[in-house]
């Protein structure tokens, strides 16, 4: 059966249905397609679009019996009041310029559910007026994907708690393309700002992707002003007992690009679990807990993104769970990861803990970040703001490259790195807000067991002390330029290092000291004081 055959087909069971349906009551209003037409107009077959009277059953019988392949049209200057969700259960396109006002039926359920293989929405406009959802059970979307090779494309949705969801039960679902959406004022139900209630962290997401080989592209989405939504953009893998069908390359391939998500979002983009993700060219503004962070994944890359940080230290949202709230954040098993090319800025009145941090995780296997390099990035801080540390290391991580960064306006330590293995710091300008702290440092290494590290090639300028590296063995600190600063370099309770070649310019007399003498046997020379 060729497309016209399909369409005719299709048409004649649907208009057969109809007037079956109200035969006691006079004809129905019947289409007027020839075997020709390629689309099937709602309102030619019962739905009125006044906004008032309830047209979901209408609705619902073309999407029910229209033929594989056929476009549904909602047309323009209509609004289709609607009391259930609505389900797609055949390869249809829908599309059209009139508005699905959904006004009762979708607290616990999707708005719209695509369940076949290769449907598409395109352009359509869902709203849920009345801010209809649920604090538990159940969560309300705007669209949930439930089928393979489905584009949801330049639609707009409103007012959801979930704007766009692939689901995350009856197997793993692939090819999915979501583009272009305007994703308008996601409802957060946590409990918002100075609580610290552990509510709301199952619901609000702009767009969540649970599975594989997926695209994410050029959204804008915004969380609703005053409600405490979950995440913009949420990749995750799906657990073990959901996952049935372990495609190939399952919980892998997912491509977040060129989207911009604002407002109060816990997190900006979330990519948690899952392998060979690349988040690039996003634009990220408001978030309360992270900008963009990777959780236990590997194979990922976070590249060429703006983050604004707005977030001010009354603004305590979900802080039961004790967030380190940071622009960039790697935690628990990552591993072979890159963060590069990114520009954070914290605006004047924010507070933030550090642009980046790796930290460990008890619950991950592995608990804790390895090989993630943190390449070229430029992390600033407007006056007034309050950025306590720049990089991040936590105990625990293992072979973290920092290299060429641009470091400004933290208040406490450029790079605080505690009890990372094998760390290596080079090229990288650290440079402290004005009026920092009486104890700021520009590069700090400290803790047993923090072994094999190198600091070389930077340049630490305005902070109270260059560098300290404290309790460690086989440290290669060489290169570094330390500049307008009190104290230089501090190698206390370290030994087997070398410390060459390094540029001391300090108002103070401590230029380099803690280097030699009992027990420190480091490698001591060559270096320019001044």
């Amino acid at each position: 059966m060729d497309r016209r055959d399909a369409l005719k087909a299709g048409t004649a069971a649907l208009t057969g249905g109809l007037m079956g349906q109200h035969a006691s009551a006079g004809p129905p209003p019947g289409p007027s397609h020839g075997a020709g037409d390629t689309a099937l107009n709602v309102a030619e077959f019962g739905a009125v679009g006044d906004g008032v009277t309830d047209d979901t059953a209408a609705v619902q019988r073309v999407l029910d019996a229209a033929a594989e392949g056929v476009t549904v049209v909602f047309p323009g200057g209509r609004t289709f009041a609607l009391h259930d969700g609505l389900r797609v259960t055949r390869r249809l396109t829908l599309t059209g310029g009139g508005t699905l006002s959904f006004v009762a039926g979708v607290e616990h359920k999707p708005a719209l559910l695509l369940a076949a293989d290769g449907c598409r929405a395109e352009g359509l406009r869902l709203v849920n007026p009345h801010r209809l959802h649920a604090d538990s059970g159940e969560s309300n979307h705007g669209i949930t994907v439930a089928a393979n090779d489905v584009t949801v494309s330049h639609c707009h949705l409103e007012l959801f708690q979930y704007g766009v969801a692939v689901q995350s039960t009856g197997g793993e679902f692939t090819g999915i393309v979501i583009s272009h959406n305007r994703i308008k004022d996601v409802l957060g139900s946590g409990a918002g700002a100075a609580s610290r209630s552990m509510s709301g962290e199952d619901r609000g997401d702009g767009i969540a992707v649970w599975g594989a080989r997926a695209s994410v592209i050029g959204n804008v989405i915004n969380a609703l002003e005053g409600t405490d939504a979950r995440i913009g953009i949420h990749c995750e893998a799906l657990s073990a007992g959901r996952n049935r069908t372990h495609p190939p390359h399952a919980d892998a391939l997912v491509t977040v690009s060129a989207n911009v998500v604002t407002g109060r979002f816990r997190r900006g983009i979330v990519c948690e679990e899952m392998r060979a993700v690349t988040i690039t060219g996003n634009a990220v503004a408001d978030p309360t807990w992270w900008g963009i962070a990777l959780i236990t994944s590997t194979d990922c890359t976070v590249t060429g993104n703006s983050v604004v940080w707005t977030r001010t230290g009354a603004d305590d949202q979900g802080a039961g769970y004790s967030p380190r709230r940071c622009a960039l954040y790697c935690f628990g098993g990552v591993d072979n990861c890159l963060f590069t090319a990114n520009v954070v800025r914290a605006a004047g009145g924010s507070r933030l803990y550090a642009y980046f941090a790796a930290t460990a995780s008890e619950d991950a296997d592995p608990p804790a970040p390895t090989d993630v390099r943190v390449d070229g990035n430029n992390f600033a801080a407007d006056p007034g703001a309050a950025v306590r540390h720049g990089i991040v290391s936590d105990v625990r991580t293992s072979r973290l490259r920092v290299l060429g960064n641009t470091v400004r306006g933290f208040t406490e330590r450029g790079f605080w790195g505690f009890g990372a293995e094998d760390a290596e710091i080079r090229n990288n300008l650290f440079e402290p807000a004005p009026g920092a702290s009486g104890d700021s440092v520009g590069i700090h290494c400290a803790e047993d067991g923090s072994d094999g590290m190198s600091i070389c090639g930077n340049t630490v300028r305005g902070a109270v002390t260059g560098i300290t590296r404290a309790n460690g063995s086989g440290t290669l600190l060489t290169g570094n330029s330390i500049q307008d600063c009190v104290r230089g370099i501090d190698c206390w309770g370290t030994s087997q290092g070398v410390v060459t070649g390094n540029v001391v310019r300090t108002s103070g007399p401590d230029k380099i000291v803690n280097a030699t003498g009992e027990g420190q046997e480091n490698l001591v020379r060559d270096n320019l004081i001044r």
